[in-house]
């Protein structure tokens, strides 16, 4: 997932990702060798949590600015975590089409372009029906050959979702024999 949305950042804002890290422990000494102006963090991150992650950093690196990915981004937690050091909380649901609108609100470049968004968002739905968010495509073409592809992996009810519309394709895999329905 951090390669994706590095890769993201790059061709989708008009920013640059300058480092990816592992877990919390590793992200506060990055961060301490860059001073970066972004810093994107993961809540259920590995060692040292996304919470006191986000505390250290704003200690150490008080002008970044620290956007949270949660998997739920509910009005209840956005207090703690705000208090915590997080300048914005993206729920991983909402896809790569939010965590652009969030990045381009809180790093605002004069004369630079709003970001393009990947026009296709693709999600896989969980067993209790709520959608996640897996990756982006630039066309529906490849949106649909990513879908093959997980699907042979991981089967089951996936959607595609046209940024530029709003309209949704549902696409089931088969379990046994990969086949699209």
């Amino acid at each position: 997932m951090r390669g994706a949305i590095c890769s993201f950042i790059d061709r989708a804002t008009p920013f640059k990702a300058c480092c990816e890290a592992g877990n919390g422990d590793a992200a506060v000494e990055k961060a301490s060798e860059r001073a970066p102006a972004l810093v994107i963090l993961d809540l259920n991150m590995p060692m040292l949590y996304g919470i006191e992650t986000a505390s250290a950093l704003r200690s150490m690196v008080p002008s970044a600015k620290i956007i949270g990915l949660a998997v739920f981004a509910g009005e209840y937690r956005r207090t703690q975590l705000a208090a915590a050091g997080f300048d914005m909380i993206v729920s991983k649901n909402e896809g790569l089409a939010k965590l652009a609108e969030a990045i381009n609100a809180l790093l605002p470049q004069a004369g630079v372009r709003e970001a393009l968004l990947p026009p296709f968002d693709i999600f896989k739905v969980a067993g209790d029906g709520h959608p996640t968010w897996v990756q982006s495509a630039l066309t529906l073409e490849d949106a649909n050959a990513r879908v093959q592809t997980l699907g042979l992996a991981f089967p089951g009810k996936y959607i595609i979702l046209s940024q530029k519309t709003g309209r949704q394709t549902v696409v089931t895999i088969s379990e046994t024999d990969g086949i699209v329905q």
